[in-house]
């Protein structure tokens, strides 16, 4: 009896031994019950965009500018609810121009730090995707891992959380708008009416507004997938009424310009009108 248990005893510690080493090196297969997306829940849960958009919009100021940062899998909204969970879907928006939505598994990827995930490549079936996160210091950054069927890196993109929610989960893009707001618009500007009374305009990363008369909200156009009459960065203050107005806008240091817009002489393209506002941002 003792011999048997011996023996029992030396295959339990080689099988706990041999678990250790396969998690360490990245292909670790979960124990029965034990949920690693909740693992993952406090790196990976948030509103993400691309980081080559967040940084360009950044410095640039231009959505139109940094429309290419967004191809491909542009940006994600992952809520993770709570109890032990298999797998949880994530929205994503395609191009900035199209919702979609994959599963995450609660299965380890090719390394600790990364899931296995349900999301295509259309391109050539065969390839995957594992969705994972580094970090450095307190920053947390996304990474959507790329392979090919031999299990080979191909490319890996880089995803910046923006928001720990989102206002509106119906909108797959929903941190594209908002962070674009955030980096582009978001503060308080001084102007002049047509009267030269001076008036305190302030905007938010929500797209609300106030100060310039009674327009209460405002949407930055991000969407540059459809080419026809969109060349130019714009801006909308009040879409959903009939009150609406269209501007192109122009921002160089502090100063924000709003000017009139008009098609060109086949009506493809945009062309800059009059200027019509010009803000200061106050400091």
């Amino acid at each position: 009896m003792k011999n048997i248990l011996y023996v029992l005893l030396i295959i339990s510690i080689f099988l706990s031994h041999k678990g250790y080493a396969q998690q360490r090196d990245g292909r670790f297969s979960p124990t029965p019950g034990e949920n690693l997306i909740q693992k993952f829940k406090p790196f990976i849960q948030g509103v993400w965009v691309k980081s080559s958009y967040v940084n360009g919009i950044s410095k640039t100021k231009s959505p139109y500018k940094s429309r290419n940062n967004l191809n491909g899998v542009a940006a994600m909204y992952i809520k993770i609810p709570s109890g032990q969970i298999d797998s949880v879907d994530i929205g994503y928006s395609v191009n900035n121009h199209e919702a979609s939505d994959f599963m995450l598994y609660s299965k380890t990827g090719r390394i600790s730090t990364s899931l296995k995930t349900a999301l295509p490549d259309y391109d050539l079936e065969s390839n995957f995707y594992e969705l994972g996160y580094s970090m450095q210091g307190k920053v947390t950054t996304l990474i959507l891992y790329h392979y090919n069927k031999s299990r080979k890196i191909i490319d890996k993109t880089s995803y910046t959380k923006v928001a720990n929610k989102a206002t509106d989960t119906t909108d797959a893009a929903w941190g594209i708008q908002y962070i674009t707001n955030a980096k582009v618009m978001n503060g308080t500007y001084i102007t002049r009416d047509s009267l030269g009374n001076r008036l305190k305009v302030k905007f938010d990363s929500e797209g609300r507004m106030s100060g310039l008369y009674n327009f209460s909200s405002f949407l930055i156009n991000t969407d540059f997938v459809v080419s026809y009459q969109n060349n130019l960065d714009e801006i909308i203050f009040d879409i959903d009424s009939k009150h609406g107005k269209f501007y192109t806008f122009k921002i160089k240091a502090d100063t924000l310009k709003l000017y009139d817009t008009q098609p060109n002489t086949d009506s493809s393209k945009d062309i800059i009108g009059r200027l019509k506002y010009k803000f200061v941002r106050k400091k």
